[in-house]
């Protein structure tokens, strides 16, 4: 166990200090004390798929897999980043997590994926994203061209080109928006 411990440290270290060279997009993970009001927003439930756009080292997929496992939902988690090393990172934290079967790395471009057909089979669809506005904008409006309703939950950054539904204030701010 302190193997794993030990080896989840130096790769985490490794990935804060060269992950930029692997991403236009520096690596800020979301803060731990926002998590239980983001997974609250997401509103839980079966029939349900939570995409992270940008995950990072998974820190919102793993915790709310969690609160899944523990309410015994089938709720579905895909965490989607471009940067290799983060990638690797999540899907070997995956392979120990209690709710694995429902949680699905990919390494990636976020702007070539194909999210109609991810979120087809689901009743629900949330989309979670901590990215700079230019970035977070472009990212919304892929939801929006999806033409089927969706929650897209925002951190630290508004979306402009969507009006706020809801916002929620802790150590930074987490806007919510719905997609019909």
């Amino acid at each position: 166990m302190e193997l794993i411990i030990l080896f989840g440290f130096i790769v985490g270290v490794v990935l804060f200090i060269f992950s930029s060279a692997f991403s236009a997009i520096p690596f800020y993970p979301t803060h731990r004390r926002d998590l239980a009001q983001i997974i609250r927003k997401m509103k839980l439930k079966n029939d349900h798929i939570i995409v992270d756009l940008g995950a990072g080292s998974g820190t919102v997929i793993f915790a709310a897999a969690d609160e899944a496992h523990k309410k015994g939902l089938n709720t579905e988690f895909v965490a989607i980043d471009i940067n290799f090393l983060l990638v690797v990172y999540m899907y070997i934290k995956a392979q120990f997590h209690p709710h694995k079967a429902h949680i699905h790395i990919m390494q990636g471009d976020l702007f070539k994926m194909d999210y109609e057909k991810m979120i087809q089979p689901f009743k629900h669809a949330t989309f979670y994203m901590y990215a700079v506005p230019w970035l977070a904008n472009a990212l919304a409006q892929l939801v929006v061209d999806i033409n089927k309703p969706a929650q897209i939950l925002s951190y630290y950054y508004p979306v402009s080109i969507l009006k706020q539904k809801d916002k929620l204030s802790g150590e930074h701010e987490v806007f919510e928006y719905e997609v019909k």
